[in-house]
């Protein structure tokens, strides 16, 4: 597989969430293979970074709500469900590979529909003020953020690790191949 760094931040986009935090390391990780490729990459990084729990925030249509919670019960994975302004979240926490490797499909596939879908590997940085998603960047948080159309993601980071382009690649599969996108 083969990705691209996106370093510029006009190469991602916004965010689909206030973002509260400073001195923040951005960087766009941008896929050309096709969504399974991508989940699979997704699932072999995550167990080669290896940081649990793992906490998630994301949307859903209501069509998707009674199978994602009979499966995510089933595998004993942590959620709340919220409703604001007619659109549903779902919130929680997977403790091993195992379980993110049922939950990502359902957050990557969020994020592949344009709705919210973002993974915190350090802790619960999610709440909502009034109806708006918020994410608080504390102290050696690591987000990632499922991109519009689920083409790329985005890494957001002020930990040691994972806070430079050096450590990100570091951070790959091995296999993977990578180039950079600077505009």
């Amino acid at each position: 597989m083969e990705v691209t760094f996106l370093t510029a931040p006009e190469s991602y986009g916004e965010v689909p969430f206030k973002l509260i935090g400073e001195d923040l390391y951005e960087c766009g990780i941008y896929f050309e293979d096709k969504e399974e490729r991508r989940i699979k990459f997704c699932v072999i990084w995550i167990e080669k970074i290896n940081r649990y729990p793992i906490y998630f925030l994301f949307e859903a249509y209501n069509y998707m709500t009674l199978e994602m919670e009979k499966v995510m019960k089933k595998k004993k994975i942590l959620f709340n469900q919220y409703t604001y302004s007619n659109n549903i979240y779902y919130k929680g926490s997977v403790e091993n590979i195992e379980q993110f490797k049922i939950i990502l499909p359902y957050i990557y596939g969020s994020g592949c529909l344009n709705q919210l879908a973002v993974i915190s590997l350090s802790e619960d940085v999610f709440y909502f003020q009034d109806t708006v998603p918020v994410v608080k960047m504390k102290e050696n948080t690591i987000i990632i953020d499922v991109d519009i159309d689920g083409d790329a993601i985005l890494v957001l980071s002020n930990s040691n690790s994972l806070s430079n382009i050096k450590d990100l690649m570091v951070s790959l599969p091995i296999g993977v191949q990578f180039n950079f996108n600077e505009e």
